[in-house]
């Protein structure tokens, strides 16, 4: 029982640094000011357009999130609102910090600052769905997108961006050069990012925290036709 425990903590203690990561890469990427990626232009839009944060947007859409991949066959589980609830609250929390680090920099070295902030959001999707306590609001409708469509991974995420992407340039949200490089690269990073933690389930005791089958399956199926 005590064992059990004590995986069950480090498991959480795992998805919650996993949140953590993926909210301070949020915020680089908007402190970066070359435009915000889909989910980002989304919730700056409903920022515009109601007295929400940004970090409290985020909460709305993963609300929406969780009713579509319900309604697709992807029941939420209480991590999925962990999820909503963290990453929103750290998204605010970690802004003013980041924002204040923000120097002027030249151009090429914002478009640097924005991609390493989306591998930073990318790897830490990646690093909290590898705890296998359930996905996040967005990443539950990526797993229910990809077994009804049995597409890869990448495939998905990247017609996922999309979509966002229309409706928060219809809500007044900022779209430039940074919309263009998450949108393109972020599947794969995740796709990157899963592959990496299942190397490192296979390393002695981290295979009690980090299981990953998501990338494993979806490949597989890919195979299969």
């Amino acid at each position: 029982m005590g064992h059990k425990l004590s995986v069950y903590f480090w498991k959480h203690l795992y998805m919650i640094i996993g949140f953590a990561v993926i909210a301070m890469g949020i915020d680089v990427q908007r402190v970066a000011r070359v435009g915000l990626p889909s989910y980002g232009v989304l919730q700056r839009g409903i920022e515009i357009q109601t007295p929400l944060t940004f970090g409290q947007a985020s909460m709305v859409v993963s609300f929406i999130c969780i009713v579509l991949s319900a309604w697709l066959g992807v029941k939420p589980r209480l991590a999925t609102v962990l999820n909503m609830i963290f990453i929103g609250f750290f998204i605010d929390w970690f802004y003013p910090a980041v924002d204040a680090l923000a120097l002027v920099m030249p151009l090429w070295e914002r478009i640097l600052v924005f991609f390493l902030g989306t591998a930073q959001v990318a790897w830490g999707i990646a690093m909290y769905i590898s705890a296998n306590l359930g996905s996040g609001p967005r990443d539950s409708l990526m797993i229910a997108l990809v077994q009804k469509t049995r597409k890869r991974v990448g495939v998905v995420v990247t017609c996922i961006e999309g979509t966002v992407l229309t409706l928060g340039y219809l809500l007044g949200g900022p779209v430039g050069l940074g919309t263009v490089i998450s949108m393109v690269s972020m599947g794969w990073l995740v796709e990157t990012g899963l592959s990496f933690f299942r190397w490192c389930s296979k390393l002695g005791p981290l295979a009690r925290v980090i299981e990953v089958s998501i990338g494993h399956q979806a490949a597989g199926e890919q195979k299969g036709g």
